[in-house]
């Protein structure tokens, strides 16, 4: 099947429905017909495990804490199940859902209840959204309605909130992919929140198609010809000392030179456009007599102007030790750290 392709200036938005995460990011086609970034990725922990654990939450409700707590603890494998059987089921196109209950649960007691006791006690008083039936436990259209609304209200108002941008006003495609893609109450959700707006697509194999993309950029890096750098990202260095400017603790003296350690050199902001193949360079000197090599130590910040390296938002990405064995010219000597950096690895 051939690849398809998009008219130059089409907009699209990826949303990747993972199962801990929901990140979505915009794309525009050139007339190359390469792809820019719009805006960095957003989202939240709105993904398929959020529905996990409202399962979990009604299996406390249902049972009790400590039932199912004695359940884990006497039987973790079928525990486990369980939970698998309904992470499988909350993907399928059926209103209710028949959660398959593992034989030593259904004869599990605690405090002297039965399965088939708490079942019919919470069921009393809750118009009848949870019955026992051939070994499974199946939960009404309404409860499973219930247990998927925080997620897709999240995702759902997240989309509009971004659609709102002046740059995707005119927005073509939202694609969804990733595994929790696959679930058809989130399909649904979507393209009933915006299908009247744009074009709602589902790949076949949703779940693959994060993997098959990683893929294709790997095999073709400039596809993506400009992204938005997600972090603000720098190295530590050295300045020289400014009474008023730098903080007072990070002073330090360097054989006659007085300065400031920790400064957060940035080399890309938070948001700003980086180009397929970008190189940032930069040349740094000793700052002691005879020194024989630097460490560079490189850091990124979710902020966009960051001033120190221990500040609360940053973070250490690593570091690369530089040897300069000769010491001709002392501390004259110039380094550039691995001749460059290629942002679209961000």
């Amino acid at each position: 099947m051939s690849k398809p392709t998009f008219e130059p200036g089409t907009k699209y938005l990826v949303v990747d429905a993972g199962g801990g995460t929901i990140d979505i990011v915009a794309h525009k086609v050139r007339k190359d017909g390469k792809v820019r970034e719009l805006f960095r990725a957003t989202g939240g922990a709105w993904g398929g495990t959020m529905i996990d654990l409202q399962f979990v939450n009604l299996l406390n409700k249902i049972f009790s804490e400590e039932f199912v707590s004695a359940f884990q603890k006497e039987y973790p494998k079928d525990y486990v199940e369980l939970l698998q059987d309904f992470e499988i089921k909350k993907r399928g196109e059926c209103d209710s859902v028949r959660v398959s209950l593992p034989y030593n649960f259904c004869n599990f007691k605690f405090n002297s209840k039965s399965v088939q006791d708490c079942i019919k006690e919470y069921s009393s008083t809750n118009e009848m959204q949870v019955k026992f039936s051939s070994g499974k436990l199946v939960l009404s259209s309404a409860m499973v309605t219930s247990l998927f609304q925080d997620s897709l209200k999240q995702i759902n108002d997240h989309i509009e909130h971004l659609l709102m941008r002046p740059k995707l006003r005119d927005l073509n495609y939202i694609f969804s992919v990733g595994g929790f893609a696959e679930s058809a109450r989130l399909q649904e959700s979507i393209k009933s929140a915006f299908g009247d707006r744009v074009t709602v697509l589902v790949p076949e194999e949703a779940s693959l198609s994060v993997v098959k993309g990683a893929v294709s950029f790997g095999c073709d890096p400039s596809s993506i010809c400009q992204r938005i750098c997600r972090y603000t990202y720098g190295v530590g260095s050295y300045l020289p000392f400014e009474e008023g400017e730098h903080r007072e603790d990070l002073k330090v003296k360097s054989d006659e030179l007085i300065l400031c350690k920790n400064i957060f050199q940035t080399w890309a902001e938070a948001g700003e456009v980086i180009g397929h193949n970008e190189i940032w360079r930069e040349t740094y000197t000793p700052i002691i007599t005879n020194q024989k090599g630097i460490i560079f130590e490189f850091f990124k910040s979710s902020k966009r102007h960051v001033k120190y390296t221990d500040e609360d938002s940053v973070e250490k990405c690593g570091s690369l030790v530089v040897e300069m064995p000769d010491v001709t010219g002392d501390r004259e000597r110039a380094v550039d750290p691995g001749g460059g950096i290629w942002w679209y690895r961000d």
